[in-house]
């Protein structure tokens, strides 16, 4: 079983970044994990969808996702973000507790190399998304949506080709050229 989890909340507190073209965070999460659920699906794979709409605050929007994470028993949370910077960052990168090697991050990233995204690493960063819920978690920042460059990879090959490129790091499953239809 895997929470998939979509960052942000569309109205509230907890609005995501703002990226080129009207680019929206909060959207674009809901719209790679229905591609998640698909390709886990596909798969086999039993999934959890972790969607809070609405919160007041941070903190409720937070502590809705951290309850919904433990109220299955799932193997891996995997919250879906996407970054942003000035339109200077690109790149891939995902967080793990306390920045440890987790080998589902390290196929996920090399999957989204070879999309063309620069790897950012697995990093550490004290999030309530890892530190509160009970399974494993990879806390993916797919990419940067205020910059150029990161835009048109993901335009290029589309929101199922990254999630194919994530399911099959996080199944352990070769991910290549054959995998993707643009």
């Amino acid at each position: 079983m895997f929470n998939l989890n979509a960052g942000h909340t569309l109205t509230g507190a907890d609005t995501g970044a703002s990226g080129v073209n009207g680019l929206k965070e909060e959207i674009l999460t809901r719209q790679l994990v229905k591609e998640l659920d698909s390709e886990f699906k596909s798969k086999g794979q039993q999934t959890n969808l972790v969607i809070v709409d609405n919160a007041a605050t941070l903190d409720e929007s937070l502590n809705k996702q951290v309850i919904m994470c433990n109220s299955v028993n799932a193997d891996m949370n995997i919250v879906i973000h996407f970054n942003s910077y000035l339109g200077i960052g690109y790149g891939t990168e995902i967080f793990t507790y306390q920045g440890k090697y987790v080998p589902e991050a390290d196929r996920v990233l090399k999957n989204m190399s070879k999309l063309g995204f620069r790897n950012r690493g697995i990093k550490n960063r004290e999030l309530a998304l890892i530190n509160g819920t009970d399974a494993e978690t990879i806390y993916i920042e797919v990419c940067f949506i205020d910059n150029v460059k990161d835009v048109a990879i993901m335009n290029e090959y589309g929101l199922n080709a990254i999630a194919k490129a994530i399911a099959c790091g996080v199944l352990d499953i070769e991910f290549n050229e054959g995998n993707i239809v643009k």
